[in-house]
């Protein structure tokens, strides 16, 4: 299957459209900080799910890539406590958090039996 028309590439293709959107309003100093390594870090998920559909080994980058989303989750949680993410926007980033989590974590389980 291709990695596109996968649930959990939707998702983190959402999350990704969100991040930008959220990180265009940042003031310029945490856009080019806090910002970037959000943006990077969005990055390296689609590119673990696209490795994780292309391997035969798919358990270990299904582990970095909930690695990576955790590494997202505190970056998020930082850009809040500095006020740079509203607590709105917050409770939805967190909801794709949620449904990308619960995907892999899914998807890893149905490798390992």
């Amino acid at each position: 299957m291709l990695c596109y028309k996968l649930g959990i590439w939707q998702t983190n293709t959402k999350l990704s459209i969100e991040f930008t959107r959220v990180i265009s309003q940042f003031q310029a100093g945490l856009r080019d900080t806090l910002g970037v390594q959000m943006i990077n870090s969005c990055v390296e998920l689609q590119l673990l799910i696209y490795k994780a559909n292309k391997e035969s080994a798919k358990v270990l980058t299904l582990e970095a890539y909930l690695e990576e989303l955790e590494r997202l989750k505190i970056l998020t949680r930082l850009a809040y406590e500095v006020r740079a993410i509203s607590e709105g926007k917050l409770g939805e980033i967190v909801e794709l958090f949620d449904s990308c989590g619960r995907q892999a974590n899914a998807w890893r389980k149905s490798m390992l039996g």
